[in-house]
């Protein structure tokens, strides 16, 4: 069973996370879109070193194809990647070079962002996928006016405390 898909699971200290689980989906590249052609995904889930190994004889994952890679279920205390990731293992034909659909995901791919992969001949795919965990983000909102009608943040500096004096030193 060569070619697995390895997906690994790390918070941000790169502690890995067992219990993720992952949706995978068959996508092809039509019109400079990704599209799924597979409508019922494979699901997995990261064991107890983080790492889901999908064998390709479990599941068909075929060269030269694209696979959209989705986290659907987090670790308890995480937030949840919810970012698709399209990875594809590219492999050269006999003619020693890669097909156009391939040259054309790689060109696609290469102006896009990290959730767009390609393995080069490799034994495997890797997928890394970090989570934050939880912690708590206080947004604020300045109003301009007492009838707190006007939402355009007033510029300047703000401080926040108990200070001595009413210049906040």
């Amino acid at each position: 069973s060569k070619n697995p898909l390895k997906i690994i699971k790390y918070d941000d200290t790169l502690k890995r996370l067992s219990g993720a689980e992952f949706e995978i989906y068959e996508c092809t590249l039509e019109n400079n879109e990704i599209k799924r052609t597979t409508k019922k995904p494979f699901t997995v889930t990261s064991d107890a070193n983080g790492t889901v190994t999908i064998k390709t004889s479990d599941y068909q994952m075929k060269f030269n194809t694209i696979y959209e890679v989705k986290e659907t279920k987090t670790v308890d205390g995480y937030i949840l990647d919810g970012n698709s990731y399209y990875i594809m293992r590219a492999k050269k034909e006999d003619s020693d070079d890669y097909s156009d659909y391939v040259k054309k995901y790689i060109e696609y791919q290469n102006s896009r962002d990290k959730h767009y992969i390609v393995a080069y001949d490799k034994d495997y795919f890797l997928v890394k996928i970090y989570n934050a965990q939880k912690g708590i983000t206080v947004k604020k909102a300045f109003t301009n006016n007492a009838a707190e009608t006007e939402h355009n943040p007033v510029s300047g500096t703000y401080r926040f405390g108990l200070y001595d004096n009413a210049e906040g030193s």
